[in-house]
């Protein structure tokens, strides 16, 4: 895996599910952590005591589908909310891939 490809990739997600949640696009393409570079590296070839990279993977992706729910649903503090956890999130994930490289 190619540590740069995995944070490029969830930054640039972050980055969909923000403009989403901003009003700043009409829609975007969810996916679910195990679909991403990273999630398929984590189920075929990471170490198995990666736990804490796994659950904040998992939590990431989970975050990024209840962000665009609660904008769905007209709670927008709720999903501003939620991004912002996102954003917390990814910084704990390219810590741990930085450790990887």
């Amino acid at each position: 895996m190619h540590v740069e490809q995995a944070i490029l990739g969830h930054l640039q997600y972050l980055g969909r599910v923000e403009d989403y949640v901003k009003g700043r696009s009409e829609g975007v393409v969810l996916s679910s952590p195990s679909e991403c570079l990273l999630g398929r590296w984590l189920a075929e070839q990471a170490p198995g005591d990666w736990q804490e990279l796994r659950a904040n993977h998992e939590r990431f992706h989970a975050l990024a589908e209840s962000a665009v729910q609660a904008k769905q649903d007209g709670k927008l503090a709720e999903a501003e909310k939620l991004l912002q956890e996102m954003y917390v999130l990814f910084g704990r994930i390219e810590h741990l891939l930085l450790q990887v490289s």
